[in-house]
């Protein structure tokens, strides 16, 4: 069997089934590529298609040609097909797993276009080089070649999504990546899984948008715009956030809404509320994760969570399980909530370590407080040693204040003394002086009568001053 030579499995999704999902019944189509011509079989033979068909390997061209209109065998990159096929115009042109061969996969598709239908359509598959596996190998500096797969040692050009995208539209087509082909990644020849990465990087690297998606998908069509419908799955459902809208306490009865996330953005939704409902309940994340969650309604008005099975404090929440809730009152009036929430942690090793963080932050914190507790207390004692020298100053000096007190009542009372006996005796000298006055008065008449005595002794005589004043007692002695 040839290299690249598979049957078509019609039980699982793979390049060859969506492509066939793409094709017309009835339509004319050039295959570049077909190896042994196991999709040319099934589009001739069941929806009846034209095939023309251009293979480089002849043994898987000769498999092949009996279900081509023609053919060409030789290099692509020859042009041999341009030529032979010049007078033909084509529904589809198909590249399936073949431009990642080529050596100017650019100038291949200008040139196909001038064989395309005005309204015909190219479709391109090619192998997705942001496939997870390939980012889990390059974080280890790993990028091994194979003889299959993404990393085919015979693929000279590598293509994001955008990055093809890109190179169409250089080529003048309107381009659009339409479907993959999803392959978890144990599933993959990668032998580098999810857990041999960093916690925080397998996580990133597991909500990436098409991060499992193997294969790509692309329809193109002349000028820059092509209409078709999107069937890409952006995400692998890793994680995913919860709503439930409802009434009572029944959560079965909500009704619920999950939508993918990518972890490493910020994630912003709106959700219709029912009329009867009075309760909002979001599930931030199936997985631990700390995260800063804001809900809002129509009018921008912030809700307050009412009760969650977690931590939180203002609108971080912390939950180390892997179901998380928050549930919201929603009041009448509320149509619609707002839901932003960006995720700060969501591993629970990540988490365990920023609890482990935070709590030796704390007890840095407490340690540092307690610190200055304690040289405020010493601080504290040494002011209440220094309070307890001044009171003891301070009662010293009242001591002997009230000593001096003591001594001023006694000298007070003593001058009161003092001022009572000097009252005495100034009464007395008051006293006394009267009792002078009245001698000196007593003095001046007995000298007036001394002075009359001897003015009548001088004139009467001794005897005769004897016989009045014997008359005068005598009649002093009647008186009485």
């Amino acid at each position: 069997m040839m290299k690249y030579e598979t049957e078509i499995d019609f039980d699982s999704r793979n390049v060859m089934t969506l492509l066939i999902d793409l094709i017309e019944n009835h339509s004319k189509i050039l295959e570049f590529g077909p190896a042994s011509g196991r999709l040319t079989k099934y589009l001739k033979e069941t929806k009846s298609c034209e095939m023309w068909i251009v293979e480089i390997d002849e043994e898987a061209a000769r498999a092949a040609i009996p279900y081509a209109k023609d053919f060409v065998i030789g290099d692509i990159m020859e042009y041999e097909w341009l030529e032979k096929f010049s007078g033909q115009c084509f529904d589809y042109i198909l590249f399936a797993d073949v431009l990642e061969h080529l050596q100017r996969p650019e100038e291949v598709l200008r040139y196909a276009k001038e064989l395309l239908k005005d309204h015909g359509k190219v479709l391109v598959s090619l192998p997705n080089i942001a496939y997870n596996g390939v980012l889990a190998s390059l974080y280890h500096n790993v990028f091994q070649y194979r003889e299959t797969g993404i990393l085919d040692q015979t693929h000279l050009h590598f293509w994001t999504s955008q990055e093809a995208v890109s190179m169409f539209e250089r080529c003048g087509y309107g381009a659009k990546l339409v479907d993959a082909v999803y392959q978890p990644l144990k599933n993959s020849e990668f032998s580098l899984q999810y857990d041999t990465l960093p916690c925080v990087v397998a996580d990133a690297v597991k909500s990436r948008a098409y991060g499992e998606a193997y294969q790509l998908v692309f329809l193109l069509a002349k000028g820059r715009q092509t209409e078709t419908v999107q069937k890409l799955i952006p995400s692998t459902g890793y994680y995913f956030i919860q709503t439930f809208t409802g009434r009572g306490n029944d959560w079965e009865d909500y009704e619920e809404h999950s939508i993918p996330v990518d972890l490493t953005k910020e994630i912003c939704f709106q959700t219709k509320i029912s009329r009867q409902a009075d309760r909002f309940r979001l599930d931030p994340l199936n997985a631990e994760c700390v995260a800063k969650v804001v809900v809002t309604d129509q009018s921008g008005a912030k809700l307050q969570a009412k009760d969650a099975n977690g931590m939180w404090v203002g609108n971080v929440f912390c939950f180390d399980h892997k179901d998380p809730q928050i549930i919201y009152d929603v009041s009448e009036g509320i149509k619609t909530v707002k839901v932003k929430i960006r995720f700060l942690i969501y591993h629970q090793k990540e988490i365990y370590q920023w609890i482990c963080q935070s709590m030796k932050e704390q007890s840095d914190r407490i340690e540092q407080k307690e610190d200055y507790i304690g040289q405020q207390r010493k601080y504290i004692e040494i002011c209440e040693q220094k309070l307890c020298e001044r009171n003891g100053i301070i009662e010293q000096k009242e001591n002997y204040i009230c000593e001096q007190r003591k001594i001023l009542n006694y000298k007070d009372k003593k001058i009161r003394e003092q001022h009572g006996t000097i009252e005495q005796k100034e009464n007395y000298i008051c006293e006394q002086r009267k009792m002078i006055e009245e001698k000196e008065i007593e003095l001046h008449q007995n000298q007036e009568k001394l002075k009359e005595y001897n003015t009548f002794i001088n004139r009467f005589g001794i005897r005769q001053l004897y016989h009045f004043y014997k008359k005068r007692c005598q009649k002093r002695v009647i008186q009485k």
